[in-house]
């Protein structure tokens, strides 16, 4: 069972979040250049689990780009951030899920691709093995995990308060135990 400390989201569920992660969207994208991997072949009937959603941008976006029989689940903890139920094309669905506990028998094996962004701030002890075991279960033989992550000790750290910055990010690290580096 996973620690209770993982239930614990650092910033807070608000307005000024939803627009963090909104904008943290679009730069992923940006930087990415796609939404779904261009690896992953597209299939009509196709079902994807986008874990830790959020406010639900990368679901609803990968809905508008695959053919309409195609369905996507977006799970997340709380559905503080999620759309109101008129703003969701009618393939993807939005429930709460703590990715971090076992999951619902009823999720095994049922998706093509599950895609997970950002658990970095999440995983304790450098120790992702409890969120790779649940995205392999919820996989359909042959399925795809997409995982998008930051490397915060690959950054290019200039000058004096990016330094500080960085100390603290250190610092912040080592007392929680999230892996910010």
């Amino acid at each position: 069972m996973a620690d209770s400390l993982y239930n614990t989201y650092l910033l807070k569920r608000d307005r000024a979040e939803a627009t963090r992660l909104g904008s943290q969207h679009l730069l992923w994208k940006l930087h990415m250049n796609h939404i779904l991997h261009p690896d992953i072949p597209i299939k009509d009937d196709m079902a994807i689990a986008d874990i830790g959603a959020g406010t639900g941008l990368w679901a609803i976006e990968v809905a508008q780009q695959l053919p309409s029989p195609a369905r996507i689940a977006a799970y997340d903890i709380s559905d503080s951030h999620f759309p109101l139920p008129e703003y969701r094309p009618s393939n993807v669905t939005f429930d709460h899920l703590d990715f971090l506990s076992e999951i619902p028998s009823s999720l095994v094996g049922q998706f093509d691709v599950v895609h997970l962004r950002t658990w970095a701030f999440i995983i304790r002890d450098n120790d992702p093995s409890h969120l790779i075991h649940n995205a392999a279960k919820m996989l359909k033989p042959d399925g795809y995990i997409q995982w998008e992550d930051a490397r915060f000790d690959s950054a290019v750290v200039k000058g004096d308060a990016a330094l500080q910055l960085r100390e603290l990010m250190r610092l912040m690290s080592s007392a929680t135990k999230l892996n910010f580096q």
